[in-house]
């Protein structure tokens, strides 16, 4: 997506902590189509943020996606699980994989 949904840095900032990520850089990525991406770094670790507006998705096939993202294990990319399990800002889902350590 080209466009940033409406979700404030500190927002994804919280988002990001869930998932143990803090004192971390977000950097928009207008890539791919019906999602929304951030790239993110902390020192040399990166990861790869899928936002996804729930108002515009199923969130049962969301999180099938997810899911298999999880099932699959990536060589390259892993999934991360919040730990509280809760969803954050109620309009979105977030979803973590990790580049790099």
């Amino acid at each position: 997506m080209q466009d940033r949904p409406e979700l404030t840095d500190a927002e994804l900032a919280r988002g990001l902590a869930r998932f143990g990520i803090t004192d971390a850089v977000a950097m928009y990525a207008a890539v791919g189509f019906g999602d929304h991406h951030w790239a993110v770094r902390r020192g040399s670790e990166r990861w790869f943020t899928s936002v996804v507006d729930l108002a515009h998705k199923d969130i049962g096939r969301v999180r099938q996606a997810m899911r298999t993202a999880l099932a699959v294990e990536f060589s390259f990319v892993a999934s991360l699980r919040a730990d509280d399990g809760e969803r954050w800002p109620r309009q979105y889902a977030l979803s973590v994989f990790r580049i790099s350590r």
